[in-house]
């Protein structure tokens, strides 16, 4: 399998993470500190504005960076993920990350069709039955807080199957009638809990991902003609952000560590 994928996307929202964070909870404490430290008098109006101010400030900073911390510093990161479980398919197929010109995040290519694939990183215990989907357990709360809001995966992955489709129609025309387009949820992390009762939408851990995508294109093949342009279209819109690689190669590998010299070496 060759994967596309945007690297430079990829390390802009890392660097938001990494900088939004720390940000945010400069802000809450400085709050805390103006008012505690006797900067300003708890009974003065500009004091409440200015705690409320960096209290909303300091939220909006942790949750941006939150979410792009979770989903572009840890590793494996979704695409990561992706190619690591996806990489034994044949090399026809061609896993498309975070292209700006593409309606959705991650976008397969097989010759039997495309798969739109909506990720998720958390770890909390998620229940999904149908296409509602709910955090499970006291701590539900709490993991609200700690990795964001929940949503709806399968509304959003079969919303971006929709865009897939109208996105093909205006520049195939007639021809995207013969292209079918799946859609699928998968949490990327590794030790993410889901409990799946009759899910709308395929809903799977990513060491699953394979053998379902091979499912969701299990259908009769491409007219050729049809198959080359859909394979043209998608690789001349991520030209300008990536180039096709082998999957293995679309994994970060982090440098070994060196090793310490014991205290007293010579």
């Amino acid at each position: 399998m060759r994967v596309v994928t945007n690297r430079g996307f990829i390390r802009k929202r890392a660097m938001i993470g990494r900088i939004c964070t720390p940000l945010g909870f400069l802000a809450l404490f400085g709050g805390l500190g103006y008012t505690w430290l006797g900067f300003g008098s708890a009974q003065e109006t500009s004091t409440i504005v200015v705690s409320y101010a960096a209290l909303i400030a300091g939220y909006v900073l942790i949750s941006i960076g939150k979410n792009n911390w979770l989903r572009f510093s840890l590793h494996p990161r979704p695409d990561e993920a992706l190619a690591i479980n996806l990489k034994s398919l044949d090399v026809k197929t061609i896993l498309f990350n975070y292209i700006p010109t593409l309606p959705v995040d991650h976008l397969v290519y097989t010759p039997n069709g495309l798969v739109v694939i909506e990720t998720r990183s958390f770890v909390s215990d998620i229940a999904v039955r149908g296409d509602r989907w709910s955090r499970r357990g006291a701590a539900a709360a709490l993991q609200f807080f700690s990795e964001g809001a929940l949503g709806n995966p399968t509304k959003e992955a079969l919303r971006g199957a929709e865009q897939v489709k109208a996105w093909l129609a205006e520049r195939l025309g007639g021809a995207a009638d013969a292209v079918p387009v799946a859609a699928m949820v998968v949490m990327t992390h590794p030790r993410a809990r889901i409990h799946v009762e009759e899910p709308t939408i395929p809903v799977v851990h990513a060491r699953d991902t394979r053998p379902e995508v091979r499912k969701l294109a299990s259908g009769p093949r491409l007219p050729n003609d049809v198959a080359r342009r859909v394979e043209t279209l998608l690789l001349d819109e991520s030209r300008p952000f990536g180039e096709p690689v082998n999957a293995g190669e679309a994994v970060d590998r982090k440098p070994p560590r060196r090793r310490r010299k014991a205290a007293g070496a010579r």
